[in-house]
C-alpha cells in the first residue's frame, strides 16, 4: 500500500514581486504530484541559497502545517486510502476542518502593497484606502472583516457625503474590489478547493458612475484670455498661459506638461500619466506644436531636454498643478465668471473637444476621441488593426487652434 507523502517546497518560479515566496506543499500519491499553495510567506533572509527554510519560526510553521495535512488522512482506512488518487487526497486535505482557520491578511498592509505597483494610479488607491480605513475606524483590520453588509454601509456613507453617482464612490469601491480580487488570485486555489479569501462583492451591486460632466467654457473665453494675458501677473498669468498651452496641445494636462521632454521635429511624444498604467498602448500621444502658439511655447521654453521651464519654479507636478488652478481661480474671480463649475485645467481639455466637434470645425467624432486619447468601446476592434494617423489628428488641432490664435 502506498500512502501519500507531504513535503513543503519553495521554488524560484513561485517568487513574488516583492522577492518573497509563498510556501507550497507537494502532495504525492502513486507517483503523481500536486502543489498546494499555503498562506505561509517566506522572506529571502529566512532561506538558504538553495531556498531551504533556515529560520526556526518558519520551520515550526511549516512543520505544523505538514503534520496537520498528514493527520487529515491518518484515520482513513488503509485500503480506501490506497485506492484514492492524488486529487482525492488534495480534496480531503482541503476539506479537513476550516480551511481558512488561522489565515490572516492585514487588508490595509496588503492594499498598500498593491497600490505601490500602480504607478501614477497609486494616489487614487491610497485615497480609497484612507477613506475606507476611516470608515472602519482603525488602521489595521483583517480582510475577512470586509463583507457585503460592510460594503453597503460604506457605500451609503459615501453617497450621503458626496452624492449618488459621484466619481469617488465608484472609484473607491472599484479600488477595494480590485485589491480583494488580487488577494483571491494570490491566496485561493479553487482547483483544489482552497478558498482562503471570500468574495464580498459577489452579492454587492457596484454603483454606476454618472457620465463625466462637460466642463467646457464659452469659446469666447479663449479669446479673452489671449487678449488679457499680457496684463496679468504672477500666478494668475501662469494659470491663464498654461490653460492656453494646454488648449493648443489638444488638452494636455498639467502633470504631462510638467514632465514633457523636448520636441523632436516639432512633435512632442509622451504617455498620458492619468491612463498609461491601464492601457496596453501606454496612452501614447504625439502632439504637433502649432506655429500659431509658438509665442507661448517660446516664453516657457525649457532647458536640459525639458519641453517647458515649469521645473525651474516647481519641484513637483502636484505643486505646479495647484499653482495653475489657483491662478485660474484668480482669473475667474477677476472676471466674475458664473460657470456651473470651477475654472480648472480640465476645462481646457473639455473645451478643445467641444470646439472640435462644433459647427466651427466639424471634426469627426473618432478623430476627437483619438486626439483626447479616449478609448471608444465601439472602435476597440478596429484599433487592433489600424494605427493612428497622427497627421489627421494634427490637422484637426490646427483647425481648432487657428480659430483663436493669431
Amino acid at each position: 500500500m502506498r500512502a501519500p507523502t507531504f513535503k513543503a517546497v519553495i521554488y524560484d518560479r513561485f517568487r513574488r514581486g516583492d522577492g518573497s515566496y509563498l510556501v507550497r506543499v507537494r502532495i504525492t500519491k502513486n507517483g503523481v504530484s500536486r502543489y498546494l499553495r499555503t498562506t505561509i510567506e517566506a522572506r529571502p533572509d529566512q532561506l538558504t541559497a538553495k531556498l531551504k527554510p533556515k529560520d526556526p519560526r518558519l520551520l515550526r510553521r511549516i512543520e505544523a502545517l505538514v503534520v496537520q495535512m498528514r493527520e487529515a488522512v491518518a484515520d482513513i482506512d488503509p485500503f480506501v486510502l490506497d485506492a484514492l488518487g492524488v486529487d482525492d487526497v488534495v480534496n480531503i486535505v482541503c476539506r479537513s476542518g476550516d480551511k481558512s482557520q488561522g489565515f490572516r491578511l492585514d487588508f490595509p498592509d496588503y492594499f498598500a502593497q498593491v497600490a505601490s505597483r500602480k504607478g501614477s494610479g497609486k494616489k487614487n488607491y491610497m485615497s480609497a484606502l484612507r477613506s475606507f480605513s476611516s470608515f472602519m475606524g482603525r488602521e489595521h483590520y483583517d480582510i475577512s472583516e470586509i463583507t457585503s453588509p460592510v460594503l453597503m454601509r460604506y457605500r451609503l456613507q459615501l453617497e450621503r457625503r458626496y452624492g449618488e453617482g459621484a466619481r469617488c464612490v465608484s472609484l473607491y469601491l472599484s479600488s477595494i474590489a480590485h485589491v480583494v480580487g488580487c488577494a483571491r488570485s494570490e491566496h485561493n486555489d479553487p482547483e483544489h478547493g482552497v478558498v482562503l479569501v471570500g468574495d464580498p462583492f459577489s452579492h454587492f451591486n457596484m454603483p454606476r458612475q454618472e457620465p463625466a460632466q462637460r466642463r467646457n467654457v464659452p469659446p469666447a473665453l479663449i479669446g479673452l484670455m489671449l487678449y488679457l494675458r499680457s496684463s496679468l501677473e504672477g500666478r494668475e498669468r501662469l494659470g491663464v498661459d498654461v490653460f492656453l498651452i494646454s488648449f493648443a496641445m489638444m488638452g494636455m494636462n498639467a502633470p504631462d506638461l510638467f514632465s514633457a521632454r523636448a520636441a523632436q521635429g516639432g512633435v512632442v511624444t509622451y504617455e498620458r500619466a492619468k491612463t498609461r498604467d491601464r492601457r496596453s498602448d501606454r496612452a501614447l500621444m504625439k502632439v504637433r506644436m502649432e506655429p500659431a502658439a509658438a509665442f507661448l511655447f517660446d516664453e516657457y521654453a525649457g532647458r536640459d531636454g525639458w519641453l517647458f521651464s515649469f521645473r525651474e519654479r516647481y519641484s513637483r507636478s502636484e505643486n505646479f498643478s495647484r499653482a495653475v488652478n489657483l491662478g485660474l481661480a484668480q482669473f475667474s474671480a477677476r472676471l466674475r465668471l458664473r460657470l456651473p463649475y470651477a475654472l480648472t485645467m480640465y476645462c481646457a481639455r473639455h473645451t478643445w473637444g467641444t470646439v472640435a466637434r462644433s459647427a466651427m470645425c466639424r471634426v469627426d467624432k473618432s478623430v476627437v476621441h483619438e486626439a483626447l486619447c479616449h478609448v471608444d468601446a465601439s472602435m476597440r476592434v478596429t484599433d487592433i488593426y489600424a494605427d493612428k494617423d497622427w497627421s489627421v489628428i494634427w490637422d484637426a488641432n490646427a483647425r481648432v487652434v487657428g480659430l483663436f490664435f493669431p
